[in-house]
């Protein structure tokens, strides 16, 4: 058996390092060829390194996804705040409706000098509106009144509740796409139903 010289060991090794010197600048300018022969990473990289990122597809998925939620969510939402305005408007013709007897029972007629939106003094809220509905009186006689709620806000602006002084309710308009109910009741939804 031949033995080595030390000056053939540099020389082998120095090959070495020459062939892993070309290796690793192989893998630079190729970032897809970091594995050798034997299926290991060149040093300093991993297989996270390699699959990094979403692709323009799955962008496009998620953005797809997102597009449909936001359309079936958002009517939804807008129909559901405009149903959780309409009880104010509800309960306070109901009181307006009380107030009105009780000034009917006192003068015996309904109709008073000094009130507000129409109304006998007493009977309309204090300044004619609450936060989403304006209130008023119409049809005011000695033995007849009508008391109204007219929405303010966009979405409200084309409902008008009425009630009457025999306590009959009446949805006199509703917004586009909901169904008025001919019943004698205040609808609060937009299928018709009634409250």
């Amino acid at each position: 058996m031949r033995r080595t010289t030390p000056g053939e060991l540099t020389a082998h090794s120095a090959q070495r390092t020459a062939h892993s010197a070309q290796r690793t600048a192989h893998s630079i300018k190729n970032p897809r060829s970091r594995t050798c022969l034997w299926g290991r990473y060149a040093p300093g990289t991993s297989r996270s390194a390699l699959a990094g990122g979403f692709t323009l597809i799955e962008l496009m998925i998620v953005v797809a996804i997102i597009g449909i939620l936001a359309a079936v969510a958002l009517p939804s939402y807008s129909r559901y705040v405009t149903r959780a305005k309409l009880p104010e408007a509800f309960s306070l013709l109901s009181g307006m409706g009380l107030s009105a007897q009780q000034y009917f029972q006192d003068n015996r007629s309904y109709v008073g000098a000094g009130g507000i939106g129409g109304c006998p003094p007493g009977v309309g809220l204090a300044n004619g509106s609450s936060k989403n509905f304006n209130f008023s009186c119409t049809n005011v006689t000695a033995t007849t009144i009508t008391m109204q709620a007219s929405g303010i806000s966009a979405d409200l602006s084309t409902i008008t509740f009425t009630l009457n002084q025999n306590g009959v309710r009446a949805t006199t308009s509703v917004p586009s796409g909901w169904t008025a109910n001919s019943g004698a009741c205040w609808v609060r939804e937009q299928g018709g139903s009634c409250s």
